[in-house]
């Protein structure tokens, strides 16, 4: 009997141990998954600010000189997150780092067109150009996305393609 009360003793350690263990290991995933969600925003941050400056630099080469803004909220129906933005002349850009599915290709370039129809009602103005910049597509995505943006008129800024 004795021996029992030891043996009983000897597992709640354990299993005290082990729940002491298994507490500091969803810390440590928690942890784990906070910095990997604050490092995906900032390369998708990252993203948007090349874009702007990607776009500042396109318009430079036809001669117009505007001040690109990224990350900025257009207060129409409520409100709209516009990733880079030249006022005048009107230039909408989205801008995501990856696109692996053709219905994501789809969420994207409606995004970008509902962002642009936003913009066109607050400013009262057209829109000069569009740009969708993804930085990372499968091959069948990539040429998907160049077929509609040509039929829709949106300029594609394209990163990597893989297979």
């Amino acid at each position: 009997v004795e021996d029992q009360g030891s043996i009983l003793d000897i597992i709640k350690q354990l299993l005290n141990e082990f729940r002491t263990f298994r507490e500091e290991q969803e810390k440590f995933n928690k942890w784990v998954m906070n910095a990997l969600i604050e490092i995906r925003d900032s390369l998708g941050g990252a993203y948007e600010y090349y874009t702007a400056h990607w776009i500042e630099r396109w318009l430079e080469e036809r001669g117009i000189h505007c001040e690109v803004r990224a990350n900025v909220t257009i207060p129409v129906d409520g409100s709209r997150e516009v990733d880079a933005i030249c006022y005048d002349p009107l230039v909408i850009g989205e801008a995501t780092i990856k696109v692996d599915s053709i219905e994501k290709a789809e969420r994207e370039i409606t995004k970008l067109l509902e962002n642009a129809k936003a913009a066109e009602k607050f400013f009262n103005r057209k829109t000069t150009a569009l740009v969708l910049a993804v930085e990372n597509a499968p091959e069948q995505v990539a040429e998907y996305l160049r077929r509609r943006t040509s039929e829709l008129g949106i300029i594609l800024v394209l990163g990597r393609e893989y297979s």
